[in-house]
């Protein structure tokens, strides 16, 4: 969308341009604010430039209307194999003969925060951020054979769904990129005939995390406290046995500003579970599913070396510890086997 101008001094001299713009990153309307100094009209020529980029959620309306019907309603989702309403899986991905993974999915919707000052032909200052991210997911995996299968571990690579931005500010081009790079490890076996879906879903409110540089102080960070709900989900078909199941996440939630700054919050939950058949003489058989949790979050930037073509020192943060939760016996759900399944 085209910015107000408010100065612009002739071609070849000293020149001042500030601005704002709306501009739509997939739907979401963010505020980019800048304020640039140089000695003439090209990118080469500038000295001083302030850049800010904001959420402005007064501006999605302007931002459907330009995208077309519909536009408003679809999140802007990171994620992996994760569907357009950043709810659902995309598809279902196949482990081996005996398991597959029926509903593993890992989406996420941010909005951006980035700021940098340049003065005097040097860095003075970035800040880069993530905030209001809602991170929903699965882990669900589906058992189904007649006998029994010895323990098999391995790892799957999972399509990640990113997004890239472009658009100037002045005479100064800014490049986003968003992803979630995403692997999943997985160790399973089971002991006899069973035919089930056992996992857990994940729903999380991450907060808000922006990590800032500064010549004068260095690093320092601003983060909230993420809360984590964990649900069970365990259905049976049929089976009279019990199922050995741990799955990992290994996913990174990264932002990539102008080659100028990069943030990376790193989250690896595992779970290792079981699922155990229960007879009983004197009431029904169940089946249970019972796990742990281990879930360390940790984070990372750097600032890269170029700006604007001038050489700057690398910076780097990290990785550090955000948060680590961990709670044994986290998963706990039986269900009694009706008349119908098959034992």
């Amino acid at each position: 969308m085209k910015s107000s101008l408010l100065a612009l001094a002739a071609s070849g001299v000293a020149a001042s341009q500030t601005g704002e713009d709306i501009q739509c990153l997939a739907g979401r309307a963010h505020k980019v604010k800048y304020d640039i100094q140089s000695d003439g009209d090209t990118l080469e020529d500038v000295t001083d430039a302030t850049i800010e980029v904001t959420r402005h959620s007064d501006g999605d309306e302007e931002c459907a209307a330009s995208n077309g019907a519909g536009a408003s309603d679809k999140p802007f989702c990171i994620g992996v194999n994760v569907d357009d309403s950043c709810l659902n899986p995309s598809g279902i991905l196949p482990i081996n003969d005996i398991f597959e993974c029926k509903n593993c999915f890992g989406g996420a919707t941010t909005d951006l925060y980035y700021k940098f000052e340049h003065k005097f032909l040097s860095l003075q200052k970035v800040e880069v951020g993530l905030t209001n991210t809602k991170i929903r997911g699965a882990l669900e995996v589906h058992a189904h054979k007649d006998a029994a299968a010895d323990l098999t571990s391995g790892t799957i690579s999972l399509p990640d769904k990113e997004f890239s931005f472009s658009f100037m500010a002045g005479v100064i081009p800014v490049d986003i990129k968003v992803k979630f790079p995403t692997t999943l490890e997985y160790s399973l076996g089971l002991e006899g005939h069973l035919d089930a879906v056992a996992g857990a879903d994940l729903d999380m409110d991450f907060g808000e995390h922006h990590l800032s540089w500064t010549k004068e102080d260095g690093f320092t960070t601003t983060n909230t406290e993420p809360t984590v709900n964990l649900a069970p989900v365990l259905t049976v078909d049929a089976g009279n046995s019990g199922a050995d199941i741990t799955m990992s996440l290994h996913s990174s939630l990264q932002v990539d500003v102008n080659k100028v700054v990069w943030y990376h919050v790193n989250l690896d939950p595992t779970f290792p579970s079981k699922v155990s058949f229960q007879s009983h003489w004197f009431h029904d058989n169940k089946i249970c599913l019972k796990g742990d949790m281990d879930f360390p979050i940790a984070h990372e930037g750097e600032v890269y070396h170029t700006l604007f073509g001038k050489d700057i020192v690398i910076k780097h943060f990290g990785p550090a510890e955000l948060s680590h939760y961990h709670k044994d016996g986290i998963i706990d759900h039986c269900i009694s086997l009706a008349a119908d399944v098959t034992v």
